[in-house]
């Protein structure tokens, strides 16, 4: 299987939805040919500095498929930190990982309000 190297520089680009927090993916496209399509992988564990593509010991908790196009919207990421980084592929072979990036996801602020009603509680009579 062979491998090749690419530049695919990763930009983050932050975007709230009401409730769950949503991260929208934008990257270069490969300079290759033979590229049929991409691979972002993603999680919140730290990967290790010598880590160079897929076929490390060491692998992403998440990663999907982008056969078309440039960006991946990820949805209801949960708060914390988390590490991107993504691979072209061919028909017979997936490059290495571009750069690695990482982003914050906040908790959502400030929560959804909750109406309140005031109750109006008459004085007792005789008091002022």
């Amino acid at each position: 299987m062979k491998l090749w190297t690419f530049g695919i520089l990763l930009g983050l680009f932050l975007a709230w939805v009401s409730t769950a927090q949503s991260l929208t993916l934008q990257w270069d496209p490969s300079p290759s040919q033979d590229v049929v399509g991409y691979v972002i992988y993603y999680g919140q564990e730290e990967p290790p500095a010598n880590i160079s593509g897929p076929e490390d010991d060491w692998q992403f908790a998440y990663r999907k498929v982008v056969p078309e196009g440039l960006t991946l919207e990820l949805t209801g990421l949960p708060s914390g930190q988390w590490w991107f980084a993504a691979t072209a592929y061919s028909d017979d072979a997936e490059s290495f990982y571009s750069n690695i990036v990482t982003d914050v996801i906040e908790a959502a602020y400030p929560p959804e309000s909750v109406p309140h009603t005031p109750v109006i509680i008459p004085a007792p009579p005789g008091s002022v």
